[in-house]
Parts: structure tokens; C-alpha cells; sequence
């Protein structure tokens, strides 16, 4: 049963668009920050949601004991100075087929894989007599339920700029895209987001993330994180996601839903990151990064 609400609610979305799972936070930074990630130049996570920004890392990935046996994981590559690759994989492994008559007559699994790419061309815009920093991106999104499967191709596309010190503006806009071949006749579209965010980094040990946004079919979102380091080598972060009252029941935990937790370690060039996110009955999920 849990399975079942898992694939339901694949990206939280009120609707099947059919390719939820890109809205799946992507690394431990993501877990903690989710939208928000977009205006935090650092973040190993950031390009996968503002294509204007790569990360410093030249390699991250991470790993996510999602929930109920699923596996969940990504990595990205930096090849240049202003390109970006990058891909995650989501999959719920062996699951029994049953018949109408309740018989177990075999197995089947349910796959899907993003495989994408970031470009920042050197040249910049401006606007008042700030650089405007932009960045364009492309993603092939494959999935499969047992026999069936499906494909589509998406754009993204983002943009910052700094108006004053210790402040960045970010925009973005990701999976607006075309399937080109749907599972059956009915025709599905990735799930096109429109996100503004904002990070001020109040002093060289404390840097605050917000955004909000729009999610096609869904409304309104809103994302908020902190990130606190008492020394350099380790951080604490903490987060919240409008979103998270979606898996409310009832239940006396319901206050947690939205909330994450993680912390992160430095060590030379390498950086270790966890996350943890509570998702009401369906239980907790853990992230673990690693980025040099």
C-alpha cells in the first residue's frame, strides 16, 4: 500500500502528468532546500534547478534510500568552466504482477531516468548596471512501468544577478517539454515550473535561501532554508517546503511534514552531505552526497 501512495504522489503533484518524478528533490542540498537551491552558487545541487549557475564541483552525486524499497540516486559532471552534465535514476524494483482474480502470475518494475545537460555562455546581460548571469539547458526523460514505456525531451532555463553584495536574485524556468512517444494514446507533458528565489548571505556563517513559484497544475509553491556554519569545515541546514501539507492526515506528526534536516562536512576539496526528510505515513527519507 505504501508502494501504491509512493507512485501516486511522485513529486507531490495534485495530477498525473506522467513524468512527476523530475520534481523529486535532486541531492542532499535539494532534500534540505528543494526551490530555494536556485540562487545558492555553491550548491552542488543548484544547476540541476537554474541551469545560470554550475556548481563548483566538478563531480557530485548523492544517493536516497527514497521509501518502501525504492532506490533513488543522481550524479553530474563538469567538464568546462560553462558546461554541465548531469542524471538521475528513480526505481521501485521487483513488484508482484497480480491478476483480476488476486493470483500473483509474475513481476514487473517501474523505471525512470532524466539525463541532462547546462550551458552558461560567457557572455552576460544587463539590467540597470547589473550583470545579468544566464543559462540554458536540455533533458531527455525515459520511463517504463513493466512492458510499456515512454520518452520526452524538456528545455530549462534560468538566470541571477547580484544588486548588492552578500545578495542574489534567481529565476528560473524548467521541464517545459514534448512527449515524443507516450506510453499509450494519450499524450502526456513534464510538469513546467516557473520559480523566483532569493539568498542572502548574512554574514561568512549564515546564508538564507527563500522562493516561490508556480507549478503546472498544482499552484502555488514556496520553499525557505538556512544554512548555518559555527566553523568552516561543517555546516547545519534546515528547510521548508510549502508543499509538505500535502501529506497531512490528520495525525498528530502532521507538524513535520514540510520540514528537512542536514547537515554538511568539508574535508580538503571534498564535500560529504546529508539530508533527511520526514513524509508522514510514508515514512523518512535519507540523502547522502559526496562532491569534489
Amino acid at each position: 500500500m505504501k508502494l501504491l501512495l509512493l507512485l501516486l504522489t511522485i513529486g507531490l503533484s495534485k495530477n498525473d502528468f506522467g513524468y512527476n518524478f523530475v520534481l523529486l528533490p535532486f541531492g542532499a542540498d535539494g532534500a534540505v532546500f528543494k526551490t530555494s537551491v536556485i540562487s545558492d552558487s555553491i550548491s552542488p545541487s543548484v544547476s540541476f534547478y537554474n541551469p545560470s549557475f554550475l556548481s563548483n564541483s566538478t563531480v557530485s552525486s548523492f544517493a536516497s534510500s527514497y521509501l518502501v524499497g525504492t532506490g533513488y540516486g543522481g550524479v553530474t559532471y563538469r567538464p568546462t568552466e560553462n558546461l554541465q552534465f548531469g542524471a538521475l535514476f528513480f526505481t521501485t524494483g521487483s513488484m508482484d504482477k497480480i491478476d483480476s482474480e488476486g493470483v500473483k502470475v509474475g513481476t514487473y518494475s517501474s523505471n525512470y531516468i532524466e539525463i541532462f545537460a547546462r550551458y552558461v555562455p560567457e557572455k552576460t546581460l544587463s539590467f540597470m548596471e547589473h550583470k545579468i548571469y544566464i543559462g540554458v539547458g536540455g533533458k531527455l526523460l525515459y520511463q517504463n512501468i513493466d512492458d510499456r514505456n515512454s520518452l520526452a525531451v524538456a528545455l530549462d532555463a534560468g538566470g541571477h544577478f547580484m544588486p548588492v553584495k552578500r545578495v542574489t536574485f534567481a529565476f528560473a524556468l524548467t521541464n517545459l517539454g514534448y512527449e515524443i512517444k507516450p506510453f499509450e494514446e494519450t499524450r502526456y507533458y513534464p510538469p513546467v515550473t516557473v520559480s523566483a528565489g532569493m539568498s542572502f548571505k548574512a554574514s561568512d556563517k549564515l546564508n538564507l535561501l527563500v522562493s516561490t513559484g508556480f507549478e503546472a497544475d498544482y499552484g502555488l509553491i514556496a520553499d525557505l532554508g538556512v544554512d548555518f556554519s559555527p566553523i568552516k569545515i561543517f555546516s547545519v541546514r534546515a528547510g521548508y517546503s510549502l508543499k509538505g501539507k500535502d501529506l497531512n492526515t490528520g495525525g498528530t506528526w502532521d507538524v513535520i511534514n514540510g520540514l528537512s534536516l542536514g547537515v554538511k562536512f568539508k574535508v580538503r576539496k571534498i564535500r560529504f552531505a546529508y539530508s533527511v526528510v520526514p513524509m508522514g505515513e510514508l515514512g523518512i527519507t535519507h540523502f547522502v552526497g559526496v562532491s569534489f
